[in-house]
């Protein structure tokens, strides 16, 4: 029987939850976040596509429903085409799918298309309006644009991205100053094109300002730059400490301690790697995945150093998951809200607060091709003890111990292993509960 002293000990509460353990190892909880067919804010969502998220889990994504293009956020419509923004400008030329960009101070920033959709679009930030990027003058030099993906908004606001001059020379740049051109030299290496082109994420940059951009050097390397020199170039030795052969152009991922991410291929097998070696190689096996077939370049790194990323599954018709090193985020064929997911969108995963990952999806309802939506992943605890299953987790109180008397009266596996006998709640069984507490999930 619980003593009186215990109960009132356990009301007052006793502090303390201690670590979620390794986010990820137990798996995924997935929701929709937006989907197309669904009512939203009274319309239909007839088209879902890029998103952006913030480490304050706000979310920016852009579509359309029948009245146009649209960006909305969590809550509401952000931008439409055809409607004045509160700056006074009016987009008639649509968002893009893959330039959607949103800083942790709530701002946001889309590509506007040039006729061209090349390297002549436009920018627009929130608060800001049009950066009238074609024909900018910056260092001496005109701009013709810049490409459709390749950017990214800085949290003091600053839009980086990169794009074209007049002459046709590629260059990095933001609003006040360009960052590197086509011709100038690092490291004793002439820059022959800077960033990818396209619709490619070919450029990141952290909080410090340090930044990586693809580029290739004279007379037709690959190569990953940096505004501190050149990180990797392709048929050298790499930061991994063996050649690299067949770096990818595709996309660039840094976080805010400098570690980044590239896709190459080491001994002929295409891999992740970080400077501290490879993360992932095609063929490797992972925990409950035994059949990686084809690793995607496209990759997204969170501050601690952890990686997502894309991979076909050869026992799945190669259709695509998201996995980490600790296993599987997302599968095809997983239920998501009802229903089941098709495939995914291999460079569309992106890390959110609380390890947490984003991502888009094709998913079956029913039509020839199915239809899109953004998804939320988030991790489960890995091995959690008694002491998670009730509320509320930081502090035990009078409801904790009373949802532990029940679950031991209920032959709880997870509590009658804690302390015997197990017909009985004694002062040592909630000991053993308060303990488990304290610890938290296990780390495995």
């Amino acid at each position: 029987m619980l003593g009186n002293n215990l109960r009132l000990m356990a009301a007052a509460g006793v502090l303390g939850l201690g670590s979620a353990g390794a986010l990820g190892q137990n798996g995924y909880d997935l929701s929709i976040v937006l989907r197309e067919g669904q009512m939203f804010l009274g319309e239909q969502v007839t088209s879902v596509g890029g998103f952006d998220i913030n480490d304050r889990d706000e979310i920016v994504i852009a579509g359309a429903t029948s009245a146009g293009g649209t960006l909305w956020s969590r809550t509401g419509v952000l931008l439409r085409d055809g409607v004045p923004t509160p700056e006074g400008v009016t987009i008639t030329s649509g968002f893009n799918w893959s330039t959607v960009q949103l800083n942790n101070s709530g701002t946001y920033a889309v590509a506007v298309f040039g006729p061209n959709f090349g390297n002549d679009n436009d920018h627009y930030i929130s608060g800001v309006g049009l950066l009238g990027m074609p024909g900018k003058q910056l260092d001496g030099e005109t701009l013709s644009g810049a490409d459709l993906g390749g950017f990214e908004l800085a949290d003091d606001g600053l839009l980086y991205a990169t794009g074209a001059l007049t002459d046709g020379r590629t260059v990095l740049f933001n609003q006040s100053e360009i960052l590197l051109k086509a011709g100038e030299q690092i490291d004793g290496e002439t820059v022959a094109v800077v960033g990818s082109g396209g619709a490619n994420e070919n450029f990141d940059i952290n909080s410090s300002g340090y930044w990586q951009v693809h580029v290739v050097i004279a007379p037709g390397t690959n190569a990953l730059a940096s505004s501190t020199g050149l990180e990797v170039v392709n048929d050298r030795v790499g930061p991994t400490g063996q050649v690299v052969t067949g770096l990818n152009n595709a996309e660039v991922a840094v976080n805010d301690s400098g570690d980044y991410t590239f896709a190459a291929s080491f001994d002929n097998v295409f891999s992740i790697a970080k400077p501290g070696g490879i993360v992932i190689s095609d063929g490797e096996p992972l925990p409950g995945v035994t059949d990686l077939a084809e690793i995607n370049q496209f990759t997204a790194l969170d501050e601690s150093g952890d990686v997502v990323f894309a991979s076909d599954l050869s026992s799945l018709g190669r259709r695509s998951g998201f996995f980490t090193p600790n296993g599987p985020v997302a599968l095809p064929d997983q239920m998501v809200d009802g229903f089941r997911l098709l495939e995914m969108l291999e460079d569309s995963a992106q890390w959110g607060p609380n390890g947490k990952v984003y991502f888009v999806a094709r998913y079956d309802d029913g039509s020839r091709f199915g239809s899109v939506a953004v998804i939320e992943a988030t991790p489960r605890p890995a091995s959690c003890s008694a002491a998670d299953v009730a509320a509320p987790f930081g502090v035990i109180s009078q409801a904790d111990v009373s949802e532990f008397v029940d679950l031991f009266f209920a032959g709880d596996s997870r509590v009658a292993a804690l302390a015997g006998p197990i017909d009985i709640v004694s002062q040592a069984d909630v000991n053993a509960f308060v303990g488990l507490f304290f610890a938290g999930c296990p780390t495995n």
